[in-house]
């Protein structure tokens, strides 16, 4: 019994923190908290509310702020966080709710370290701090791989609609409604050239089309210079068959290029979880029951 008190009391500041980060994540996704000080100017607010734009949470203001205070340029996170988008994630966020929500989990840490003390605490809150932004940033690296892995299988369906007598335009459309990321960005292409009556391809360096111009905001070299490729072809006429099979088969070979370069480094990039989540703790599992007895004799 009173082992089992003296591990309570032991893990007694864990689960405080736990609690209290718990109890702020609820806080921040599902209370409505008014805070005067962090609200935006009223005809902000009126504008949403007639565009029907949800009410921005706590986190996603006070980040705002801070970006506004700090004078930071937040382009790179804003296409970061639009690719995670993309993929279904973090819905009706921005990049001040990113940096909002670093901001509160710190606080939290910070309060923790605090009461508990010890410089590896303090250490915590920055690490929570960055959190969201990790997040954000791997889950936009998944979605631009996924992307890239969807190229080769699109650029194979646009090359067989034009070789059955489509014309390009058609085949793209077709090609839109393919599920995926890359199936959605090719459509609001598509989208854009009606509702703009702007043509879907470029005819010329001074008119753009929808496709490259969609694809070409999202900056990633591969999604670019599929939709350069695409131009090409659209202007080949005849040829433009024969042409876009050949592109198609220059993506499928990248693709298995990159599958086998990924599995040759698959073996050097286990090294280190197999290190930190197998090894190290099968010397700590080994080396306690040695150890333990040896510092209670002195």
């Amino acid at each position: 019994m009173s082992e089992g008190m003296t591990l309570l009391r032991a893990f007694a500041p864990v689960i405080a923190g736990l609690a209290l980060a718990f109890l702020a994540y609820f806080a921040m996704q599902h209370l409505n908290i008014d805070v005067s000080g962090l609200r935006g100017a009223t005809a902000r607010r009126m504008a949403r509310l007639a565009g029907g734009e949800p009410e921005p949470s706590l986190a996603d203001r006070l980040g705002d702020r801070l970006l506004e205070r700090l004078g930071l340029d937040p382009q790179v996170w804003s296409l970061r966080l639009e690719w995670a988008q993309l993929g279904g994630h973090f819905a009706n966020w921005t990049v001040g709710g990113v940096v909002g929500r670093g901001l509160l989990y710190a606080v939290v840490a910070a309060a923790y370290a605090f009461l508990v003390g010890g410089v590896l605490f303090w250490l915590m809150a920055l690490l929570v701090f960055v959190y969201p932004f990790l997040r954000v940033r791997a889950k936009a690296r998944q979605v631009q791989a996924l992307t890239r892995r969807a190229l080769p299988e699109t650029a194979t369906l646009v090359a067989a609609e034009m070789a059955a007598g489509n014309a390009p335009d058609q085949a793209l459309g077709r090609a839109a409604e393919l599920p995926g990321v890359l199936g959605r960005l090719l459509n609001r292409a598509v989208l854009g050239s009606r509702a703009s009556g702007r043509p879907l391809f470029s005819r010329s360096q001074q008119v753009r089309g929808t496709l490259v111009e969609t694809l070409a905001r999202l900056k990633l070299p591969e999604l670019l210079a599929f939709a350069s490729q695409l131009d090409l072809v659209a202007g080949k006429g005849a040829a433009g068959p024969q042409l876009m099979a050949g592109i198609a088969g220059g993506l499928a070979r990248e693709h298995r290029l990159r599958v086998m370069r990924a599995a040759e480094e698959l073996e050097s990039d286990l090294v280190l979880p197999a290190t930190l989540f197998f090894f190290l703790p099968f010397v700590v599992a080994i080396m306690i029951p040695l150890l333990v007895p040896l510092l209670e004799a002195f």
